[in-house]
């Protein structure tokens, strides 16, 4: 069995300086893999020693991917060989960009019979890339992977499904995306080490990968650094210091982004038809919105029951291509049916931000070899292009794009939309779609009672400040007292899974707009201010009072939240 592990090494945007403008200096900020490679690493290496197969790595990026320590990063961690492809070509490539190089090299390498990627990156963490790249090859994807068994030909997959557990079985190649908790990554030893530099590395250029013509062209008109405060106006609070750099800090060197006030021309708007793609769950309330906010034709592609399909129809569209009852098989079965619906008449493509409906949308992109972006903060026609700002650098900038040919854009999908009386149920036409070869074989139930954060007046979120889980009763009572939800930052769910996943508030998790965001023990990085931008008020607690979260709180209290947060919890009782 051939096993390929593709990663990422970057630079960490938690070292990178983001002046006023938007340029991003990486100068600090050190090279790495992310910290989820490893655990895609030990997964992979442990299904080969199973099988007597082989793990290769494989990365792209510009030339620094294919340094010494690069290499021996990941070398160590159990592959027995890696490929790489190294080209400064490739400073800046986009997602769907980045899959093509992927793809073309797994077909070089050859026989492959599984793909396997870490949960996200360390430096973007849309968690597309493993989406598109499947949508490249082909193959059936999977997200929210725990385990994998099996051989070459027939897989036995689990993964995290709505806080429960669904076991699939896969037959041929895949491309599977390993959860955070899928294998505890091994504790490098100095025999590790040492081994890593005699395993084989085969270094690669553009030149040598087959590539196909991109779908479109991105021009970047702006960049800007995210302004937390711009949610809700001014406000009264008097800025929070900042901690002093230290003396030897150098100043940013990086060059100014070249901007244009889009051709100097009147801007002239216009209407886009969008296609809308649904994974068998109807709630896409938001992504309706923003569809009709283009003007033109939206039609939905629903992969589902007929009743996801006609609570759809009902909900705003102008029309809905069903893809037929999914029987046995499960929503991400029909993404190369997804990209049949739309390849004839492409436009803007909207996705939930949800695992099944990242890999139907990455089918799509893939075959248009259309841009993604992720979590836009505005989206408009103009003349005949999308103008869109949009996150970048793993959410501590943004910049604004003028996109010429289809695209594909991530966003949260918002409640399940009210039936709209005035214009009726839009018409649902069946296409006869053939699934890829996937059948769901079990499903257990959810071990976590699971929540609509985006629905919540008051939401309290916890991060890494809490000692321990037992702690979070605390917690509990607080948010029983506020009549508030409880969310989380990432490591809480993901890494040390004290809460469930649907918790997690964050540029890759759930972006809330409540009336108050209790930021508790939450240092507050870009990464999860992002996901709080709709929030009217926010309330962070913290011990420091350099952490960054009190840039964007409006109250911000400096203390032990062992003591603040039950005199907060018996003040409200």
């Amino acid at each position: 069995m051939r096993i390929v592990v593709a990663y990422k090494w970057a630079p960490n945007p938690q070292g990178a300086v983001v002046g006023a403008g938007g340029v991003v200096d990486w100068s600090r900020a050190e090279p790495d893999l992310s910290e989820y490679d490893p655990v895609a690493f030990e997964l992979a290496r442990c299904l080969a020693d199973g099988t007597g197969g082989e793990v290769i790595g494989l990365t792209a990026g510009t030339r620094r991917v294919s340094v010494s320590v690069a290499r021996q990063a990941a070398l160590a961690r159990g592959l027995d060989r890696c490929v790489i492809v190294a080209d400064d070509a490739l400073d800046g490539a986009g997602t769907t960009e980045l899959a093509a190089v992927l793809a073309a090299a797994v077909r070089r390498i050859g026989e492959v019979d599984l793909v396997i990627t870490g949960d996200s990156s360390v430096d973007v963490g849309a968690k597309l890339v493993p989406a598109v790249l499947a949508g490249q090859l082909g193959w059936p994807a999977l997200g929210e992977v725990t385990a994998v068994t099996g051989g070459a030909g027939l897989l036995r997959v689990e993964r995290i499904l709505d806080g429960g557990t669904q076991v699939i079985e896969i037959t041929g190649p895949a491309v599977l995306a390993a959860s955070t908790d899928a294998a505890a990554p091994r504790l490098l030893s100095m025999r590790d080490i040492q081994a890593a530099g005699k395993k084989p590395a085969e270094i690669l250029e553009l030149a040598d990968c087959d590539l196909p013509a991109s779908g479109a062209t991105v021009t970047v008109t702006a960049t800007s650094r995210p302004d937390l405060k711009a949610r809700r106006g001014s406000s009264s609070i008097p800025p929070t210091p900042r901690r002093p750099p230290p003396s030897s800090s150098p100043p940013c060197t990086a060059p100014a982004c070249s901007e244009r006030p889009h051709d100097g021309r009147e801007a002239k708007t216009m209407s886009l038809d969008t296609w809308i793609v649904v994974a068998g769950d109807p709630a896409i309330g938001d992504l309706i919105e923003t569809a009709r906010s283009l003007g033109g034709q939206v039609t939905a592609v629903v992969a589902g029951p007929r009743a996801v399909a006609e609570t759809v129809a009902a909900g705003g569209v102008d029309k809905v291509v069903w893809l037929g009852e999914p029987g046995s098989a499960p929503v991400e079965a029909y993404a190369t049916a997804a990209a049949d619906a739309i390849e004839a008449a492409p436009g803007v493509m909207l996705g939930a931000t949800r695992p099944s409906d990242r890999v139907l949308l990455g089918a799509v992109a893939a075959r248009l070899q259309a841009p993604c972006l992720i979590a836009p903060s505005a989206l408009s026609a103009e003349g005949d292009s999308l103008v869109v700002t949009h996150s970048t650098s793993g959410g501590i900038a943004e910049e604004t794009v003028v996109v010429a040919g289809p695209l594909a854009v991530t966003l949260d999908g918002g409640p399940v939309p009210v039936a709209n009386a005035t214009s009726g149920k839009a018409p649902v036409e069946e296409a006869a779609a053939v699934p890829l070869q996937m059948t769901v074989v079990e499903t257990r139930d959810p071990v976590f009672e699971q929540v609509d954060l985006g629905a919540a007046r008051r939401v309290v979120s916890v991060g890494r400040g809490l000692k321990a889980q037992v702690d979070i009763a605390m917690i509990e009572a607080f948010a029983k007292a506020s009549h508030s939800e409880i969310a989380c930052s990432r490591p809480l769910a993901t890494g040390l899974g004290w809460l469930n996943r649907d918790r997690y508030v964050g540029i890759s998790g759930q972006r809330v707009a409540p009336a108050v965001y209790f930021a508790i023990g939450i240092s507050g990085q870009l990464q999860h201010m992002i996901g709080v931008r709709g929030a009217t008020t926010i309330v962070a607690i913290n011990s420091d009072p350099y952490a960054p979260v009190f840039e964007g709180a409006d109250y911000c209290l400096v203390g032990d939240l062992y003591k603040i947060v039950p005199a907060l919890t018996a003040a409200l009782n």
